[in-house]
């Protein structure tokens, strides 16, 4: 039996714009062929990929409560139809 994976990502900033402190021009032009790349490959394997989600770096940052952050997480899981088990 083949697994399905489930990758979910954060894309923030570093994706979208060069940031000097984290690497600058390169680490953008890095990050964003290991997007294209990921994208790709998920394509490529619609069958072992079962979900792939976003979270854009705009829905939380860091000083959102972790209650908020989960119902965000959850929000968008329900919204993919993707399983969620049961926490104890």
């Amino acid at each position: 039996m083949r697994r399905k994976i489930i990758l979910k990502e954060l894309k923030d900033g570093l994706h979208l714009k060069s940031i000097k402190p984290w690497g600058g021009k390169k680490a953008l032009k890095q990050t964003q062929a290991r997007d294209k790349l990921k994208n790709k490959l998920i394509k490529k394997h619609p069958n072992d990929i079962k979900y792939f989600i976003r979270f854009n770096y705009k829905e939380f940052d860091y000083r959102t409560d972790i209650k908020i952050i989960k119902k965000i997480v959850l929000k968008k899981l329900k919204k993919y139809n993707v399983p969620i088990l049961k926490q104890k």
